[in-house]
């Protein structure tokens, strides 16, 4: 039989062939690990406005004079207060998950949360307190945060986008 009627490929096309579809897996393999960290954070974010808007619901159960909860900040440092997750859970269903960034796999074993509740600038304070200064000018909600990831879950230390935080007004940076 004549070697130029043969059907086939040669050892050579065929390591050529996988040689080109790993170096496409190499370049693209990146990009879809870039794609998965993004879905992560913003499921983060999505989650931690779910918190302030659990904490919104809650302050207007409390009505105009309701004060913001007492609540630990980390719970193994203060054991006898509740967890922010346990004052608000009938406002957000019980859901456990919604205090636990994907990104995190230290504190939500550990503690039960992801995110630290703002106790040091609202506890004990009404809204009008909060947006008050010391200086008695008013703040904008949007400049008070509420909760905020334990540490730099999506990034390096420092960088953009590598905590979030979630503001008085319910948006997330």
């Amino acid at each position: 039989m004549n070697r130029a009627h043969r059907a086939g490929f040669t050892m050579i096309e065929l390591l050529i062939v996988i040689a080109i579809v790993g170096m496409l897996l190499g370049l693209l393999l990146p990009a879809v690990q870039r794609a998965r960290a993004s879905a992560r954070r913003i499921q983060c974010a999505s989650q931690l406005k779910q918190v302030a808007l659990a904490l919104d619901n809650y302050m207007s159960a409390l009505g105009t004079h309701g004060k913001y909860p007492e609540a630990a900040i980390l719970p193994s440092v203060t054991p006898g207060k509740p967890t922010i997750a346990k004052v608000l859970g009938r406002y957000i269903e019980e859901s456990q998950a919604v205090f636990h960034c994907p990104d995190d796999d230290r504190y939500f074993p550990a503690e039960g949360l992801s995110y630290e509740y703002a106790n040091n600038t609202l506890a004990g304070y009404t809204r009008p307190q909060v947006l008050r200064t010391a200086e008695k000018s008013p703040r904008k909600s949007s400049t008070v945060p509420v909760a905020y990831d334990y540490e730099s879950f999506h990034g390096p230390e420092g960088s953009a986008g590598a905590r979030n935080i979630v503001f008085l007004d319910c948006h997330v940076e």
